[in-house]
């Protein structure tokens, strides 16, 4: 896996806790659900979990304000259980495990890889 974070900040003085940070040209709603259900975005947990952040974030960036989106779980929790799934999915994916599409409506409209999914067959099964 590769990906580029966008800030680490850690704590000068008395300790060394880290807080990763990811920007998002995104309104908050919109990434506060994304972080409501422990799992579903793997991104500030993996950021979380190579730095061994105490804290993560998204930060949305709107017109005309900014605005810190945390995950409403524990951060070393959600990255521990979020790294166990993925490396139990690679594992699979190894072994010739086949594995489901997913695929969400909103940006599913507009893929250009709909006949590599074959999502609208999806329901016909």
């Amino acid at each position: 896996m590769h990906g580029r974070l966008d800030r680490v900040d850690v704590q000068a003085k008395g300790g060394s806790a880290v807080r990763v940070l990811d920007y998002k040209m995104m309104d908050a709603a919109r990434l506060r659900n994304k972080l409501k259900e422990a799992g579903e975005d793997v991104q500030l947990a993996c950021y979380a979990y190579v730095y061994e952040a105490e804290e993560a974030a998204f930060i949305s960036i709107e017109k005309d304000k900014v605005i810190a989106v945390a995950p409403p779980q524990d951060v070393a929790e959600l990255a521990q259980a979020n790294i166990a799934r993925l490396l139990e999915v690679f594992a699979q994916m190894r072994s010739g495990a086949a594995l489901p599409a997913h695929g969400a409506e909103e940006a599913c409209q507009y893929c250009e890889m709909r006949g590599l999914c074959r999502k609208s067959e999806w329901n016909e099964r």
